[in-house]
């Protein structure tokens, strides 16, 4: 009997995964003075994954129409731990300012982050054994590599100043600075300017506007990644990404809000969003000049790890748009939300071009309503439906002879974000009887989730199957789900 298909899962390993995070914290304000007080908050979290892969091998013999395998076996493959912890402080201070004019308030401090890492991964390659005759190869497993082997610290800082001023009742203008330093990397962005501006007419309707410029911190791990192949000794590993800049953006904002009467209220934003010093392939490698369109932009949309090998800050990206949303508010025991958006999504890579972000589905909107019925003065019965639907994402052809060779997904570099997988859909419903109590209340319930359904796409995969020459496969995400539940609130 063939083994079943196991969602986000490989056919040719077993996986085991196992994860943990915990945060504690606390908030101090103290009062200066009548104009002036000091708020600090303190957090210490950790969070880590732990996973082990093994290798499946097994034989193939078609009896009486049906597959069977034997000699089924085992062997260790890959095994990783990651291990981040981090101390976090947010201080500031809040005063109000004496102006001849409306009033103002000026707010500065620092969020600082001390962080400790630990990476630790090894991993079996992929070896083709020939035969004696030099003509049939068999697959085997080479000697332990580690791919990551490196213990870190950075302290993250971010000093802070703004100030908001009303100069009379419907203006308010808030202006700021803002920079950030990372004091293992060297990575630093010394002047961040930030403005914004809100204008409320005396119809209701909220006019803003925003501009500022922001930095982001790489996912840590990537500081840690080292080139293949990768070492079975003890030699240190190169780190070339060690000391990667920060992304920047400039964002800037155009939007309105208004009250349709007294139940319904509408907003519309419009935006553009120019991003740089992405990570992107460092050409002067081999695996660079053959991943001219790769981009850390498009990271991040999956359940996998990444696996760059030399990367550079030269990428750019283009994002622009509109999202409209339509409230209704809760009463006489229901209420509707709207909101939708176009939008359009681009980046460069090492090759200069301009490619379809993997999540530039172009639209995606959101329907939700909820009705409620009074049963008696302690039950109540909800239904609420909610329907979602958005373009698909982008993909592009997969190089199936690298594929084969090295057991994973290799893209075709020229191909990067020429296709796209069908628009997603969703509906859902949920229905549930709670019975309010003096102290608790008591909840039965059951959630479709995918009531329809829907096969949506999620990402190809490589899966090899002994029984089809095929060994690239679309995977799914969640179809039709229903899901009891009971819940007592205290």
């Amino acid at each position: 009997m063939r083994p079943e298909r196991n969602i986000y899962g490989d056919n040719d390993r077993d996986q085991f995964f196992r994860t943990g995070m915990g945060i504690v914290g606390a908030t101090y304000t103290k009062p200066i003075n009548e104009k002036t007080y000091l708020k600090t908050t303190l957090a210490v979290s950790r969070d880590w994954q732990d996973s082990r892969h093994e290798f499946v091998s097994r034989d193939l013999s078609f009896e009486g129409g049906d597959t069977t395998f034997t000699n089924v076996s085992t062997q260790p493959l890959m095994a990783y731990l990651f291990d981040k912890k981090r101390v976090s402080l947010a201080a500031h201070a809040n005063r109000k300012l004496d102006v001849e004019r409306g009033t103002a308030t000026l707010r500065f401090g620092v969020n600082a982050d001390a962080m400790i890492w630990a990476f630790n991964d090894s991993i079996k390659p992929f070896v083709w054994q020939p035969d004696a005759n030099m003509q049939d190869s068999t697959l085997t497993l080479g000697e332990f590599g580690r791919r990551w082997d490196a213990n870190m610290t950075s302290l993250l800082v971010q000093p802070f100043a703004q100030v908001k001023w009303r100069p009379s009742e419907p203006w308010t203008v808030t202006a700021g600075l803002h920079a950030m330093a990372d004091t293992r990397s060297g990575a630093m962005s010394l002047l961040e300017p930030r403005l914004g501006a809100q204008y409320v007419t005396a119809g209701g309707t909220v006019w803003s506007a925003g501009a500022g410029l922001h930095s982001q911190m790489q996912t840590p791990y990537l500081y840690a990644t080292s080139p293949a192949p990768y070492p079975s000794n003890g030699d240190p590993l190169a780190m070339p990404n060690a000391n990667m800049d920060f992304t920047k953006s400039l964002h800037t904002v155009v939007g309105m809000s208004r009250r349709l009467g007294d139940l319904w209220t509408m907003k519309a934003e419009a935006y553009f969003q120019h991003l740089y010093d992405i990570p992107v392939a460092d050409t002067t490698t081999a695996w660079g000049a053959a991943n001219t369109s790769y981009s850390l932009i498009n990271a991040g949309g999956g359940f996998d790890r990444l696996f760059p090998d030399s990367l550079v800050n030269g990428g750019q990206g283009r994002n622009y748009g509109v999202e409209v949303t339509l409230a209704r508010a809760f009463r006489d025991g229901w209420f509707v939300l709207f909101t939708g958006s176009v939008f359009d999504a681009k980046y460069t890579g090492a090759d200069g071009i301009f490619r379809n972000t993997d999540f530039n589905g172009r639209y995606a909107w959101n329907a939700l309503a909820s009705k409620e019925w009074k049963l008696g003065t302690s039950f109540s019965l909800v239904t609420g439906a909610k329907c979602t639907m958005a373009g698909g994402r982008w993909y592009g052809g997969v190089d199936t002879e690298q594929s084969d060779l090295l057991r994973e997904l290799v893209w075709d570099d020229a191909t990067r974000n020429t296709l796209q997988f069908d628009d997603y859909f969703r509906f859902d419903l949920k229905t549930n009887l709670t019975w309010n109590r003096p102290s608790t209340t008591h909840e039965l319930g059951i959630d479709w989730v995918n009531i329809l359904g829907t096969e949506n796409v999620l990402k190809l995969t490589y899966a090899p199957d002994d029984a089809s020459e095929n060994s690239v496969r679309e995977e799914y995400q969640l179809g039709f789900l229903p899901i009891f539940f009971y819940r007592v609130d205290f």
